[in-house]
């Protein structure tokens, strides 16, 4: 019964998951990544609403997992293998948010290997 339990909770989190990259391409951002990783892209370049807004998702988090996964969301989303605003549309790293007239880099995730290098 308790691993039922735990499968069913993994399946709610990955829809969660799913939300999360959804709301992420409707916000004008890359499909490859999530809204929690601009956020923490966003703060670590010093934006004031990021700020406040990642630790509201790092409440959520705590709420979500019993205080048990990360202390900081938006670093906890931050996955290296992606390429940081590879192909979003509007830059929330700055304020106010800028459209981009080309994407930063056009290198694909599945283009970068295991030591972050670009395959040739």
């Amino acid at each position: 019964m308790r691993l039922s339990l735990q499968l069913l909770w993994q399946y709610v989190l990955n829809w969660i998951n799913l939300a999360d990259h959804a709301l992420n391409v409707l916000l004008l951002g890359d499909c490859y990544e999530t809204v929690s990783a601009r956020v923490g892209r966003a703060k670590n370049s010093g934006v004031y609403w990021a700020i406040q807004f990642d630790c509201f998702l790092t409440f959520c988090q705590k709420i979500l997992t019993d205080g048990k996964e990360t202390e900081d969301h938006g670093e906890y989303a931050l996955d290296p293998k992606v390429v940081p605003n590879s192909r979003e549309i509007l830059d929330l790293c700055h304020w106010p948010p800028k459209f981009r007239l080309e994407p930063v880099n056009t290198v694909l995730p599945s283009d970068i290997g295991e030591n972050n290098e670009i395959k040739k």
